[in-house]
């Protein structure tokens, strides 16, 4: 079999803008399109996000479809969608968490295997300038590789920020990765990294993007 390791990535994003609805509560809309371009296969994404803040809690929903232009044999889906749901309340130094995450051609509606969800209670116990660290536990519901669908899971939030870099570390259902360099300038270097099954090393995902904000 003949692998070719070359690709073409098309990728717009608008963000960087805030529309203020109240006083205390501001909305941050986000789109996005890629074209992923490779030998025999070209992948179409598009979708969008929503981030609500409101002191510091947050609210954010996101959607991403993916189109397949595919070769006539290969048994894959043309269509695949990633909806993400996070609910982030802090009171004080506590920390309540709810995700809910759907990957599939049929997200929720397909079985276990294709959403995630979890609920976990934190407390903060390094509550520096720069630095933070939120200790706490809580369950998930999913397909994690393992016999049991609902499992216990421990609350980690690791996040630290700099004039020149910031980054934070999560793990609930699977561990979350995010920095990002040059955070107040106009170009940001940025790198996502999350794992949600623990199967193989194939289920480790990252991308590594620059994006411009205006």
């Amino acid at each position: 079999m003949k692998i070719r390791a070359q690709a073409l990535v098309i990728f717009l994003m608008l963000t960087g803008i805030t529309l203020p609805v109240s006083a205390e509560t501001d909305v941050f809309p986000i789109l996005a399109y890629s074209d992923l371009i490779l030998d025999g296969q070209t992948v179409h994404s598009f979708g969008g996000a929503a981030v609500v803040q409101k002191g510091e809690s947050s609210l954010a929903v996101s959607y991403l479809n993916s189109q397949f232009l595919r070769q006539a044999e290969q048994d894959v889906p043309s269509a695949f969608h990633t909806v993400d749901f996070l609910l982030d309340v802090k009171k004080s130094r506590q920390q309540y968490l709810l995700i809910v995450k759907g990957s599939s051609d049929k997200p929720f509606a397909g079985g276990l295997g294709t959403y995630q969800a979890g609920a976990a209670w934190g407390y903060k116990i390094v509550n520096e300038d720069s630095v933070s660290l939120i200790l706490g536990a809580g369950a998930a519901v999913g397909e994690f590789g393992i016999d049991s669908p609902l499992i216990p899971v421990p609350l980690l939030r690791l996040s630290g920020k700099w004039e020149y870099a910031q980054f934070s570390f999560d793990f609930l259902t699977g561990p979350n990765l995010s920095a990002t360099l040059f955070p107040g300038s106009k170009i940001r270097i940025s790198l996502d990294s999350r794992m949600d099954k623990f199967r193989d090393i194939g289920d480790l995902l990252f991308d590594c993007p620059a994006l411009p904000f205006f």
